[in-house]
Protein backbone atom coordinates (compact mmCIF):
# COMPACT_ATOMS: atom_id res chain seq x y z
CA UNK A 1 0.00 0.00 0.00
CA UNK A 2 2.87 2.41 0.25
CA UNK A 3 3.81 2.53 -2.83
CA UNK A 4 0.89 2.34 -3.93
CA UNK A 5 0.49 6.12 -2.11
CA UNK A 6 3.88 7.31 -3.73
CA UNK A 7 3.09 6.00 -7.29
CA UNK A 8 -0.49 7.97 -6.78
CA UNK A 9 1.12 11.21 -5.63
CA UNK A 10 3.15 11.59 -9.20
CA UNK A 11 0.20 10.86 -11.51
CA UNK A 12 -1.32 13.87 -13.13
CA UNK A 13 -4.97 12.93 -11.94
CA UNK A 14 -4.07 12.76 -8.37
CA UNK A 15 -1.83 16.13 -8.53
CA UNK A 16 -4.71 18.33 -10.47
CA UNK A 17 -7.70 17.02 -7.88
CA UNK A 18 -5.53 17.41 -4.86
CA UNK A 19 -7.46 19.87 -3.90
CA UNK A 20 -10.55 17.83 -3.12
CA UNK A 21 -8.52 15.71 -0.38
CA UNK A 22 -9.80 18.09 2.29
CA UNK A 23 -13.32 17.77 1.19
CA UNK A 24 -13.58 14.51 0.84
CA UNK A 25 -12.07 13.79 4.12
CA UNK A 26 -15.27 15.98 5.58
CA UNK A 27 -17.78 13.74 3.72
CA UNK A 28 -16.14 10.65 4.62
CA UNK A 29 -15.68 8.52 6.91
CA UNK A 30 -13.12 5.50 7.81
CA UNK A 31 -13.17 3.27 10.70
CA UNK A 32 -11.52 0.30 12.58
CA UNK A 33 -13.62 -2.39 13.22
CA UNK A 34 -13.23 -5.34 15.73
CA UNK A 35 -14.74 -8.80 17.08
CA UNK A 36 -14.37 -11.52 19.42
CA UNK A 37 -16.42 -14.49 18.80
CA UNK A 38 -17.21 -16.79 21.80
CA UNK A 39 -19.09 -19.90 23.09
CA UNK A 40 -20.67 -19.94 26.49
CA UNK A 41 -19.52 -23.52 28.47
CA UNK A 42 -22.50 -25.39 29.36
CA UNK A 43 -24.57 -23.14 28.17
CA UNK A 44 -27.60 -24.08 26.05
CA UNK A 45 -26.95 -25.41 22.78
CA UNK A 46 -30.10 -24.50 20.50
CA UNK A 47 -29.26 -26.03 17.46
CA UNK A 48 -30.88 -28.20 14.91
CA UNK A 49 -29.17 -31.57 12.64
CA UNK A 50 -27.75 -30.07 9.13
CA UNK A 51 -27.17 -31.52 5.93
CA UNK A 52 -26.07 -29.05 3.80
CA UNK A 53 -23.59 -25.69 4.61
CA UNK A 54 -25.03 -21.74 4.78
CA UNK A 55 -24.94 -20.15 1.83
CA UNK A 56 -22.90 -16.97 2.45
CA UNK A 57 -22.56 -13.91 0.01
CA UNK A 58 -20.09 -14.60 -2.95
CA UNK A 59 -18.70 -10.74 -2.97
CA UNK A 60 -18.31 -10.44 0.98
CA UNK A 61 -14.58 -9.19 1.70
CA UNK A 62 -12.27 -11.71 4.04
CA UNK A 63 -9.72 -9.52 5.41
CA UNK A 64 -7.76 -13.36 6.49
CA UNK A 65 -7.44 -14.19 2.60
CA UNK A 66 -6.60 -10.56 1.77
CA UNK A 67 -4.05 -10.86 3.99
CA UNK A 68 -2.96 -14.37 3.22
CA UNK A 69 -2.45 -13.06 -0.34
CA UNK A 70 -0.95 -10.12 0.86
CA UNK A 71 1.52 -12.20 2.40
CA UNK A 72 2.14 -14.58 -0.32
CA UNK A 73 2.36 -11.94 -3.05
CA UNK A 74 5.68 -10.34 -0.88
CA UNK A 75 7.08 -13.81 -0.62
CA UNK A 76 10.23 -13.71 -2.20
CA UNK A 77 10.28 -17.18 -4.08
CA UNK A 78 12.23 -17.17 -6.85
CA UNK A 79 13.26 -13.62 -6.63
CA UNK A 80 15.24 -13.62 -3.84
CA UNK A 81 14.49 -9.65 -2.98
CA UNK A 82 10.89 -9.50 -4.11
CA UNK A 83 11.13 -7.23 -6.37
CA UNK A 84 9.38 -8.45 -9.24
CA UNK A 85 6.19 -9.32 -7.32
CA UNK A 86 6.22 -6.21 -5.41
CA UNK A 87 6.37 -3.89 -8.82
CA UNK A 88 4.10 -6.21 -10.25
CA UNK A 89 1.18 -5.47 -7.36
CA UNK A 90 2.20 -1.67 -7.05
CA UNK A 91 1.08 -1.07 -10.94
CA UNK A 92 -1.75 -3.47 -10.59
CA UNK A 93 -2.65 -1.57 -7.78
CA UNK A 94 -1.87 1.87 -9.63
CA UNK A 95 -4.50 0.92 -12.28
CA UNK A 96 -7.20 -0.59 -10.02
CA UNK A 97 -7.09 2.45 -7.97
CA UNK A 98 -7.68 5.41 -10.78
CA UNK A 99 -10.38 3.15 -12.18
CA UNK A 100 -12.14 3.16 -8.54
CA UNK A 101 -11.58 6.56 -8.53
CA UNK A 102 -13.04 7.11 -11.83
CA UNK A 103 -15.99 5.97 -11.40
CA UNK A 104 -16.91 7.30 -7.89
CA UNK A 105 -16.11 3.81 -5.56
CA UNK A 106 -12.65 5.44 -3.43
CA UNK A 107 -11.73 8.83 -2.65
CA UNK A 108 -8.39 10.39 -2.70
CA UNK A 109 -8.29 10.59 1.47
CA UNK A 110 -8.43 6.93 1.43
CA UNK A 111 -6.14 5.90 -0.71
CA UNK A 112 -3.70 8.35 0.38
CA UNK A 113 -4.11 9.08 3.84
CA UNK A 114 -6.54 6.01 5.44
CA UNK A 115 -5.01 2.11 6.07
CA UNK A 116 -5.53 -0.62 3.16
CA UNK A 117 -9.84 -1.22 3.79
CA UNK A 118 -10.72 -4.97 4.48
CA UNK A 119 -7.03 -5.63 5.37
CA UNK A 120 -7.02 -8.00 8.67
CA UNK A 121 -4.98 -6.12 11.45
CA UNK A 122 -2.19 -7.80 13.38
CA UNK A 123 -3.14 -7.05 16.70
CA UNK A 124 -6.35 -5.74 18.82
CA UNK A 125 -6.82 -1.83 20.47
CA UNK A 126 -5.63 -2.12 24.25
CA UNK A 127 -9.64 -2.46 25.16
CA UNK A 128 -10.02 -5.26 22.78
CA UNK A 129 -7.29 -7.05 24.07
CA UNK A 130 -7.82 -6.74 27.59
CA UNK A 131 -11.65 -7.96 26.55
CA UNK A 132 -10.13 -10.71 24.85
CA UNK A 133 -7.73 -11.80 27.83
CA UNK A 134 -10.96 -11.71 30.03
CA UNK A 135 -12.71 -14.12 27.95
CA UNK A 136 -9.47 -16.59 27.67
CA UNK A 137 -8.88 -16.45 31.47
CA UNK A 138 -12.83 -17.32 32.25
CA UNK A 139 -13.57 -20.58 32.70
CA UNK A 140 -17.41 -19.88 31.42
CA UNK A 141 -16.00 -19.07 27.64
CA UNK A 142 -14.26 -20.56 24.87
CA UNK A 143 -12.93 -17.91 22.46
CA UNK A 144 -13.10 -19.06 18.87
CA UNK A 145 -11.81 -16.36 16.61
CA UNK A 146 -11.29 -12.73 16.63
CA UNK A 147 -10.61 -10.59 13.73
CA UNK A 148 -10.01 -6.41 12.94
CA UNK A 149 -9.89 -4.61 10.11
CA UNK A 150 -10.75 -1.37 8.38
CA UNK A 151 -13.26 -0.08 6.47
CA UNK A 152 -15.15 2.84 4.95
CA UNK A 153 -18.85 3.48 5.70
CA UNK A 154 -20.96 6.00 4.31
CA UNK A 155 -25.02 5.95 3.78
CA UNK A 156 -24.49 4.98 -0.10
CA UNK A 157 -21.77 2.79 0.30
CA UNK A 158 -20.99 -0.46 2.87
CA UNK A 159 -19.88 -4.02 2.71
CA UNK A 160 -20.69 -7.28 3.97
CA UNK A 161 -17.74 -9.02 5.97
CA UNK A 162 -16.96 -12.61 6.23
CA UNK A 163 -16.09 -13.78 9.50
CA UNK A 164 -14.33 -17.21 10.10
CA UNK A 165 -12.37 -19.23 12.10
CA UNK A 166 -9.35 -22.05 10.52
CA UNK A 167 -11.18 -25.54 10.56
CA UNK A 168 -12.87 -25.42 7.22
CA UNK A 169 -15.78 -28.26 6.55
CA UNK A 170 -16.03 -27.97 2.99
CA UNK A 171 -15.58 -25.90 -0.10
CA UNK A 172 -18.14 -24.97 -2.83
CA UNK A 173 -16.38 -25.18 -6.09
CA UNK A 174 -17.33 -23.81 -9.59
CA UNK A 175 -18.77 -26.02 -12.52
CA UNK A 176 -19.31 -25.30 -16.07
CA UNK A 177 -22.64 -24.68 -17.23
CA UNK A 178 -23.88 -26.09 -20.54
CA UNK A 179 -22.80 -22.93 -22.36
CA UNK A 180 -19.07 -23.28 -20.95
CA UNK A 181 -19.34 -20.12 -18.73
CA UNK A 182 -18.12 -20.94 -15.20
CA UNK A 183 -21.12 -20.82 -11.97
CA UNK A 184 -21.56 -21.21 -8.84
CA UNK A 185 -24.23 -22.24 -6.85
CA UNK A 186 -26.20 -21.24 -10.19
CA UNK A 187 -24.20 -17.89 -10.49
CA UNK A 188 -21.85 -17.05 -13.16
CA UNK A 189 -18.62 -16.30 -12.26
CA UNK A 190 -17.28 -12.95 -13.05
CA UNK A 191 -14.00 -12.26 -11.63
CA UNK A 192 -10.75 -13.77 -10.96
CA UNK A 193 -11.23 -14.10 -7.41
CA UNK A 194 -14.65 -15.91 -7.66
CA UNK A 195 -12.63 -19.23 -9.84
CA UNK A 196 -10.95 -19.99 -6.32
CA UNK A 197 -13.09 -22.70 -4.39
CA UNK A 198 -15.55 -20.84 -1.61
CA UNK A 199 -14.24 -22.46 2.30
CA UNK A 200 -17.10 -23.57 4.67
CA UNK A 201 -15.55 -23.27 8.23
CA UNK A 202 -16.90 -24.82 11.47
CA UNK A 203 -17.10 -20.74 12.82
CA UNK A 204 -18.99 -19.34 9.91
CA UNK A 205 -20.86 -15.79 9.00
CA UNK A 206 -20.82 -12.37 8.25
CA UNK A 207 -21.27 -8.74 9.56
CA UNK A 208 -22.40 -5.90 8.27
CA UNK A 209 -22.12 -2.13 9.36
CA UNK A 210 -24.88 0.60 8.23
CA UNK A 211 -25.03 4.09 8.69
CA UNK A 212 -28.04 6.10 8.40
CA UNK A 213 -28.69 8.62 11.22
CA UNK A 214 -27.21 6.22 13.66
CA UNK A 215 -24.83 3.11 12.74
CA UNK A 216 -26.23 -0.12 12.49
CA UNK A 217 -24.19 -3.88 12.94
CA UNK A 218 -26.06 -6.76 11.56
CA UNK A 219 -24.23 -9.96 12.38
CA UNK A 220 -25.00 -13.48 10.61
CA UNK A 221 -23.02 -16.24 12.71
CA UNK A 222 -22.99 -20.17 12.50
CA UNK A 223 -21.34 -22.25 14.76
CA UNK A 224 -21.37 -25.89 13.67
CA UNK A 225 -20.87 -28.86 16.39
CA UNK A 226 -20.63 -32.86 15.88
CA UNK A 227 -24.24 -34.56 16.17
CA UNK A 228 -23.50 -37.28 18.74
CA UNK A 229 -25.62 -40.59 19.59
CA UNK A 230 -25.15 -41.14 22.96
CA UNK A 231 -21.37 -40.43 23.74
CA UNK A 232 -20.13 -41.40 20.21
CA UNK A 233 -20.65 -38.55 17.38
CA UNK A 234 -22.55 -39.44 14.48
CA UNK A 235 -19.63 -40.36 11.44
CA UNK A 236 -20.30 -40.16 7.59
CA UNK A 237 -18.64 -39.14 4.64
CA UNK A 238 -20.44 -35.56 4.34
CA UNK A 239 -18.61 -33.51 6.65
CA UNK A 240 -21.73 -31.77 6.91
CA UNK A 241 -24.33 -34.94 7.48
CA UNK A 242 -22.83 -34.93 10.87
CA UNK A 243 -22.97 -31.53 12.34
CA UNK A 244 -25.77 -29.81 14.36
CA UNK A 245 -25.65 -25.70 13.19
CA UNK A 246 -26.61 -23.03 16.34
CA UNK A 247 -27.27 -19.16 14.45
CA UNK A 248 -26.61 -15.88 16.28
CA UNK A 249 -28.72 -13.24 14.20
CA UNK A 250 -29.13 -10.16 15.32
CA UNK A 251 -29.07 -6.36 13.84
CA UNK A 252 -29.15 -3.59 15.94
CA UNK A 253 -27.95 0.20 16.77
CA UNK A 254 -24.18 0.40 18.04
CA UNK A 255 -22.23 3.36 19.25
CA UNK A 256 -19.21 3.99 17.64
CA UNK A 257 -16.25 3.90 20.58
CA UNK A 258 -18.05 1.31 22.58
CA UNK A 259 -17.86 -2.02 23.22
CA UNK A 260 -21.03 -3.85 21.60
CA UNK A 261 -22.26 -7.88 22.76
CA UNK A 262 -24.54 -9.85 20.63
CA UNK A 263 -25.06 -13.46 21.80
CA UNK A 264 -27.43 -16.21 21.37
CA UNK A 265 -27.88 -19.30 23.78
CA UNK A 266 -24.59 -20.36 23.19
CA UNK A 267 -22.35 -18.33 20.78
CA UNK A 268 -21.37 -14.86 21.78
CA UNK A 269 -19.44 -12.02 19.92
CA UNK A 270 -17.76 -8.50 21.25
CA UNK A 271 -18.00 -5.34 18.81
CA UNK A 272 -15.86 -2.33 18.40
CA UNK A 273 -16.22 0.22 16.03
CA UNK A 274 -13.85 3.80 16.28
CA UNK A 275 -13.30 6.28 13.78
CA UNK A 276 -10.11 6.54 12.60
CA UNK A 277 -8.57 9.37 12.47
CA UNK A 278 -6.17 11.20 9.84
CA UNK A 279 -2.89 11.02 12.11
CA UNK A 280 -4.11 7.66 13.32
CA UNK A 281 -5.07 8.93 17.10
CA UNK A 282 -7.99 6.68 18.59
CA UNK A 283 -7.79 8.77 21.55
CA UNK A 284 -11.43 9.62 21.35
CA UNK A 285 -12.80 6.05 20.71
CA UNK A 286 -10.42 4.95 23.32
CA UNK A 287 -12.41 7.57 25.78
CA UNK A 288 -15.62 6.48 24.11
CA UNK A 289 -15.51 3.25 25.42
CA UNK A 290 -13.97 3.66 28.66
CA UNK A 291 -16.89 5.84 29.42
CA UNK A 292 -19.10 3.58 27.96
CA UNK A 293 -17.77 0.71 29.53
CA UNK A 294 -18.06 2.76 33.11
CA UNK A 295 -21.88 3.22 32.42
Amino acid sequence: MKALRALLIVFPLVALAGSSVAQDSEEHRFYRVELIVFTHVGGEFDAWPVDDLPALPADAHDPEWKRFNREQDDSPRDDPDGSSNADLRSVLEVAEALERLEEGQTTLTELLIYPDPWLAVDELSEPMQQALERLQNSPGHRVHHWLGWHQPLEPSRTGTVRIHDDRPLGADWIVLAPHGRPQRNGQAVTTAGQLFPQFRYRLDGTIRLRQRQFMHAEVSLYWHAPQTTGPLAVLTADPAAALSRDHLQQSRTIRPGRLEYFDSPSLGLLLRVTPWAVDGDEADGERSSAEGDSQ
